[in-house]
């Protein structure tokens, strides 16, 4: 199956080529510091008339479009409500139903900006919480797992986490990243001895846990990529 969408004849949904590109411009300008990607041109008619067509011609495509028509609804002002919920409700369908479909590797080996497109609008997501990060950031699921108690602070997991994204992503390389990525890296072990657990605790933070092990599995060490990528 042609999943990066090259190959599609005349009579296909959309200009999947034009859409691509459109991404791919619009994710690297936002990380080189531009305003955040906005949908394409003609790819809300993709998305809300002709999902079950483009499905069957483009899955990673229309993720694609999903992913970047969530995160732009998800911004928009409440005096929009009802397109805003209908988008809303469409795209996160698509989103969750499309990326469990197919296995984290082959996501990333296409050429569609899927995962480019997810840091740069949940990096921004964390700034715009930054004021209010102290009081969430422990709140909800994983609130309960402390050093002493669980798996591991997950508070503290999260805190990294988030530090660690924004040093890579600015290719910051110093002793604080140094310190920051051992940090994380001890945590995370201790979440991979004791998955199960650590599931039931936090599933997001597993979810991030074997998100990174699976692109290191994928790299260097293959034969533990099956499981971090079935934890996902």
């Amino acid at each position: 199956f042609d999943y990066d969408c090259v190959s599609v004849g005349q009579l296909a949904v959309a200009d999947w080529d034009e859409l691509h590109a459109e991404l791919e411009a619009a994710v690297k300008a936002a990380q080189e510091g531009g305003p955040l990607p906005r949908p394409p041109r003609g790819s809300g008619r993709v998305l809300l008339q002709r999902s079950d067509e483009a499905l069957a011609e483009c899955p990673l495509g229309l993720l694609n479009l999903a992913l970047v028509h969530f995160y732009t609804a998800l911004g928009e002002d409440e005096d929009k409500k009802q397109s805003r919920e209908e988008v809303l409700t469409l795209s996160g369908y698509l989103v969750d139903a499309i990326a469990k479909d197919f296995p984290t590797h082959l996501i990333c080996s296409s050429r569609w900006p899927v995962f480019e497109a997810l840091e740069v609008f949940t990096l921004k997501l964390d700034e715009q919480d930054a004021g209010s990060a102290a009081s969430s950031e422990r709140s909800g699921s994983c609130s309960s797992g402390t050093s002493a108690a669980g798996v591991v602070d997950w508070g503290q997991l999260q805190t990294l986490a988030h530090a660690w994204a924004r040093l890579r992503f600015f290719g910051l390389e110093s002793s604080e990243t140094e310190r920051v990525s051992r940090n994380l890296a001890k945590l995370m072990a201790k979440v991979v001895d004791r998955m199960e657990r650590a599931r039931r605790e936090c599933p997001e933070g597993v979810a991030f846990v074997a998100a990174c092990q699976a692109l290191v599995a994928a790299a260097r060490l293959t034969q533990h990529f099956d499981f971090f990528s079935d934890a996902l």
